[in-house]
């Protein structure tokens, strides 16, 4: 099998022998005690809170510093905490890079917490009042840092899932009526504990309680911050409306991401409640906020390179684009199987059946995952880009994120201005197609195009010192998609 596009900035062979060294690499926990490094304690930052808001001053996080790829269960600093100050974050216990030029990988979440020992935190959402505390945020971001990496940029996201209802009268019911009503939710877990090892949430349970959800809006529009949860049965709505109740159930597919929203319009009449279809929208409000309500966002902007338009963001969940330029959003598997797309978080592990069937054909116009007025790039248009040539980052824009600005030397402000004129393309890694196992997170970019070659696809791909337009791979891996513009 072979590359059918030259590089740019590095020979295809030093890829492969790139890549190959990533596949090989491994580190004994053991090789080097921590002590403290001559350049001094590590520092620490984060210009975004869940991905949009600064940190409020007072504001604690918890770090582990681990031998990369060790895991959190080796930790060298376990929970240490940090306190977010006018200076930045601080900490009474400073922390050191182990001697040597070992490479280590730091994990976080906010608020802190004291876990006396334990390796997982509670969460309980039956009480949705201290929305600051359920307001429970990640990062895994900063992997494989030496000294020569502080200030160490730390990138949280929301752990948790985000339900918004928003109500309106319907026969016989007058908004009147809905000012006063109660709305709970039911069937769902109420209690889990989250694991920073694995950035998910175990041990489930308290589906026999209610979550009362919050009024936004008296009357028009209520929430409730949820542990995430995949697909079920017996969950349902209650509307309590002057002394009446009316229940609505949640479609047994309606899943409940990390870092998302689920957005249902209820229409309550006097004989019984409708309920619309669930939107799926990015979860982007400060915490502290109380305001959830969020509209759909509307389509990024596109950038004019060679002749196509580009999508500003990596395609998320299907018809919907990721939050920011630097989210990695979520890896795909090439094609359809069954006329079913299959698609996948990009940094969680995999909670359902991986199928590594190779037999998937192509999408089509009426079954492809990008928004309406969007497509996937053919091969034609990832080769276009690529001859446009491009500059790798280590840490774009101070994200923690890597990856590469197309065209090349792009600033930042040509990327997130309001008249974006270049994109930037994290390299997310990939899942590999035998397994859907992570690989190659933050050192590899793969994206589709939607054009086939037998059992395999062509596909972008790059790393820090080249690219390559290639179809090497088979279509059940799961890569990074960036959209254009039908």
């Amino acid at each position: 099998m072979k590359s059918i596009k030259k590089s740019h900035r590095g020979k295809t062979t030093g890829l492969i022998a790139l890549l190959a060294t990533f596949a090989l690499a491994s580190c004994d926990p053991n090789q080097f005690a921590p002590e403290p490094d001559a350049s001094g304690a590590i520092q620490f930052s984060s210009n975004t809170r869940n991905g949009e808001t600064a940190f409020n001053t007072g504001d604690e996080i918890g770090i582990f510093m681990t031998h990369t790829g060790t895991g959190i269960a080796a930790a060298i600093t376990s929970n240490a905490r940090f306190i977010n100050t006018a200076s930045g974050f601080t900490t009474a216990t400073p922390i050191y890079f182990p001697a040597g030029e070992q490479a280590v990988d730091f994990v976080a979440y906010s608020p802190w917490r004291d876990l006396a020992g334990a390796t997982t935190l509670p969460v309980d959402v039956t009480n949705q009042e201290n929305r600051q505390a359920l307001h429970l945020l990640y990062s895994n971001n900063a992997t494989n840092k030496t000294r020569s990496a502080t200030p160490v940029a730390l990138v949280f996201n929301h752990a948790m899932s985000r339900i918004v209802i928003n109500t309106v009268p319907g026969a016989g019911i007058t908004g009147a009526d809905l000012e006063g009503m109660n709305v709970h939710l039911w069937g769902m877990s109420t209690q889990a504990h989250f694991s920073p090892a694995t950035g998910t949430f175990q041990d489930r349970a308290g589906s026999d309680l209610n979550i009362p959800l919050l009024a936004v809006t008296n009357g028009q529009q209520y929430s409730a911050i949820l542990i995430p949860d995949g697909a079920a049965t017996g969950r349902r709505i209650v509307f309590t409306v002057n002394g009446s109740q009316f229940t609505a159930t949640i479609p047994a597919a309606d899943t409940f991401l990390a870092g998302h929203s689920i957005v249902y319009t209820a229409t309550i009449n006097r004989t019984g409640v409708t309920l619309s279809s669930g939107q799926i929208t990015n979860w982007n409000i400060s915490p502290d906020q109380l305001d959830l309500g969020e509209a759909t966002p509307p389509p990024p902007p596109y950038v004019a390179i060679n002749g196509t338009r580009w999508a500003t963001r990596n395609l998320d969940m299907p018809n919907t684009f990721a939050e920011h330029p630097h989210s990695a959003g979520r890896f795909y598997q090439w094609g359809t199987l069954g006329g079913e797309t299959h698609h996948w978080h990009a940094t969680e592990p995999i909670h359902d059946t991986w199928n590594s069937s190779l037999l998937r054909a192509a999408w089509t116009t009426a079954n492809h995952p990008c928004p309406a007025g969007w497509r996937l790039p053919n091969q034609a248009e990832v080769t276009a880009l690529n001859d446009a040539r491009s500059t790798w980052h280590a840490n774009w824009n101070n994200t923690g994120v890597s990856g590469r600005v197309f065209p090349a030397a792009a600033t930042v402000a040509q990327i997130t201005g309001a008249s974006p004129t270049a994109i930037f393309l994290p390299a997310a890694g990939w899942r590999g197609g035998a397994n859907g196992v992570l690989e190659g997170q933050g050192t590899i970019g793969y994206y589709w195009s939607s054009t086939g070659s037998g059992l395999m696809a062509v596909y972008l791909r790059f790393i820090s010192i080249g690219t390559a337009i290639s179809n090497n791979v088979f279509r059940s891996g799961g890569h990074s998609v960036r959209c254009v513009k039908a």
